[in-house]
């Protein structure tokens, strides 16, 4: 069972350090097997404005983006054009550092034109898997924002062991839980405010339940107008981060809750 610490205390207000959580926990019997930083290898990245895209001079196939992370504009030299003037998007300067590389970025001259470090897709984040381009960030994010804080990837994973007697530790709520009761703190649940129609959901479904001593309770809720597309940024982050690949929102959906 793996807990990001950020959603734990969704729940609960818990001020200990990742380390000392574990301990508590493990105290508690849910031993915790690793404390992992999915992100620890992600330094220096920061929020910039596109100022420009034009042609690589030698490359029909690169582009040449202007940007400006608070300090003036730099070329950088980008692979994909799915950004434009106006945009923002994760900079990673000469010195920031990636999940994965281990060696920070540095200057280099591409088919002739000198491109100050690299803008990133998710994929090069750590965010999804997706690499089809450069992940533009939301309009309100400010040129020089750390790009980690702003994301939540400064945050931290429990994988823990849970034995086959504490089935309730197999959600994020039941791990709050314990840890809730263990430092007598209150324990809460999240709010989730559904819109309801002038359509009754007994319309459109019906259940009927055989069984009433194995299941006293199902309920069914119908949901139109669903649009497909892309996860919020955070939850893509969060999924990736408990070992599940971000597909789409509906796909997502089932995973997350």
């Amino acid at each position: 069972m793996r807990v990001l610490l950020s959603w734990l205390r969704e729940f609960t207000p818990v001020e200990l350090g990742p380390d000392a959580l574990a301990e508590l926990l493990t105290s508690k019997g849910a031993k915790v097997e690793a404390v992992e930083r999915p992100w620890e290898g992600l330094r220096g990245v920061v929020v910039a404005r596109v100022l420009e895209v034009r042609d690589h001079p030698g490359s029909d196939r690169l582009c040449v983006a202007s940007v400006d992370a608070g300090r003036g504009p730099v070329e950088v030299v980008v692979g994909v054009r799915n950004m434009g003037p106006g945009d923002l998007v994760p900079y990673a300067p000469p010195g920031a550092r990636l999940p994965g590389q281990a060696e920070p970025l540095g200057r280099r001259e591409i088919r002739g034109v000198a491109s100050e470090g690299m803008l990133c897709s998710p994929r090069e984040l750590g965010v999804s898997q997706d690499h089809s381009g450069i992940l533009v960030l939301p309009p309100d994010a400010p040129p020089g924002t750390d790009v980690a804080s702003l994301l939540g990837l400064d945050d931290v994973v429990l994988d823990l062991e849970v034995k086959s007697n504490r089935p309730d530790l197999l959600s994020v709520a039941g791990v709050a839980r314990e840890v809730a009761a263990a430092l007598a703190l209150p324990f809460r649940t999240p709010g989730a405010v559904v819109p309801e129609g002038e359509e009754r959901a007994a319309d459109a479904a019906t259940v009927e339940i055989l069984d009433l001593e194995r299941c006293p309770r199902y309920v069914a809720r119908v949901i139109k107008g669903v649009q497909v597309g892309p996860s919020p940024l955070r939850v893509q982050a969060r999924l990736t981060a408990l070992g599940q690949r971000p597909i789409s929102n509906v796909v997502d959906a089932t995973n997350y809750v």
